[in-house]
């Protein structure tokens, strides 16, 4: 890749596993409520784009609506065909959807990792990452992770708004 561009989104309010300890959700929870993963049900985790890096220490502050529309236009603002781009996420989100409303896993932490070359259309990906606290529900239990499905709902949300609001510009 020539000018990668990455996101590593962590998807969920619920930032603590079932083994957790009263002192460990009650500061998990503490962290929800103060990011944006409380009011969104996602957070920014780091970025890099255009030679520049920022991890969540940076990125904790992000959790208004026009600073998260802020970002995730500046990951989008591409030399490549951006609407093109920004429907190729969508269609990842939707199909990731759709495997965690068909399965029985609680995806704790977990995030997507979104990465495109700027100077290439042709390599892009997106992939769920971070599953050192995801469980299986017993067999036969049919149980989704509504956390995890409302924080990528809400996601979608954003990215669908960015896509309409790139069709007005485009068509103005």
């Amino acid at each position: 890749m020539e000018e990668p561009r990455i996101l590593d989104i962590k998807i969920g309010r619920r930032l603590y596993d079932i083994d957790a300890t009263t002192i460990k959700i009650e500061k998990r929870m503490r962290k929800s409520n103060t990011t944006a993963s409380g009011l969104h049900g996602f957070r920014f985790c780091g970025y890099s784009m255009d030679g520049v890096i920022k991890h969540k220490a940076d990125l904790f502050d992000i959790i208004q609506q026009e600073e998260i529309f802020d970002l995730l236009e500046m990951f989008f603002e591409s030399k490549i065909d951006q609407i093109d781009l920004i429907d190729f996420f969508l269609f990842e989100i939707h199909r990731i959807l759709k495997t965690v409303e068909a399965s029985s896993v609680q995806l704790i932490s977990s995030s997507l990792l979104f990465v495109y070359d700027n100077s290439n259309p042709k390599y892009r990906c997106c992939t769920m990452i971070d599953f050192a606290h995801s469980h299986l529900h017993p067999a036969g239990m049919k149980h989704h992770d509504e956390n995890y499905l409302e924080g990528l709902k809400s996601l979608r949300v954003f990215i669908e708004d960015i896509r309409k609001r790139r069709l007005y510009i485009h068509d103005n």
